[in-house]
């Protein structure tokens, strides 16, 4: 899942600035919509993983108040600048099961893209709010089941 709808960027941000961005309102709405309107598909979920963006980290604790036995953990690997094979490979430790990664794009579509085409350009591009479930036996065999944007799911 990708963050929800942050505080604006301006092009003069630094690097430091663009870390400190939170959720505005409408992010906030817009992530528990898609947490309740979606709940069947996290009911499952072992851990909650998130970027230690805070815009990431309050998106996956909208996740988590609603699944409290899930685990939770902040994973540098899905800040926004990492490489994606970092996040594969911790992926690729974890049991077999359910997981939520939440984090930023273009990291999150390039990840994507590597677990499902082995391909190094996105696949698919994750609006705000937005996920995409992916299921297989293994690695070698994951296919999307689902994509979801806020904007679909509020019009449910």
């Amino acid at each position: 899942m990708r963050h929800a709808e942050a505080e604006r960027k301006n092009d003069s941000d630094t690097e430091l600035e663009d870390y400190r961005r939170t959720l505005v309102r409408e992010g906030i709405v817009e992530a528990k919509e898609m947490v309740l309107s979606c709940a069947f598909l996290w009911k499952n979920t072992r851990a909650i993983f998130t970027s230690s963006y805070p815009r990431a980290v309050q998106t996956a604790q909208i996740l988590h108040r609603q699944f409290p036995s899930s685990d939770f953990e902040m994973k540098t690997e899905l800040d926004k600048f990492e490489d994606p094979k970092a996040i594969i490979r911790f992926m690729k430790k974890l049991k077999n099961g359910s997981y939520t990664f939440v984090g930023h794009d273009p990291l999150l579509s390039l990840v994507i893209s590597r677990l499902i085409a082995g391909k190094d350009h996105p696949i698919v591009h994750l609006p705000k709010a937005g996920m995409v479930v992916i299921e297989g036996p293994d690695f070698e065999n994951l296919k999307i089941r689902t994509v979801l944007t806020a904007r679909i799911v509020m019009k449910l």
